[in-house]
């Protein structure tokens, strides 16, 4: 992850196979108290929630039930994205 305050989102490996690690970080002046991943597929439908609780850390996505393609990993404070990244699962 990139150094500084800001928020930031990390998926590694990407392009995925198995499983990816995602690597959050909220604004440290945050002080938002409903906090979420999500993944979504390319037509925008929500297929996983993550909620996570605390500022920064880390958590496993077992991708096993995806089929290959591109898919959005949304980072969320109070309903409102805050970064997003594209993930890669081939397979």
């Amino acid at each position: 992850m990139k150094s500084g305050d800001g928020p930031d989102l990390t998926l590694a490996p990407n392009p995925a196979m198995g499983q990816t690690a995602v690597l959050y970080r909220y604004a440290s002046d945050s002080k938002e108290a409903d906090r979420s991943i999500e993944l979504y597929d390319v037509i925008g439908r929500k297929l996983k929630s993550y909620k996570v609780t605390e500022r920064d850390g880390s958590f496993i996505i077992p991708l096993g039930q995806f089929t290959s393609g591109i898919y959005l990993v949304v980072m969320k404070a109070n309903g409102k994205i805050i970064r997003q990244s594209k993930l890669s699962i081939a397979k």
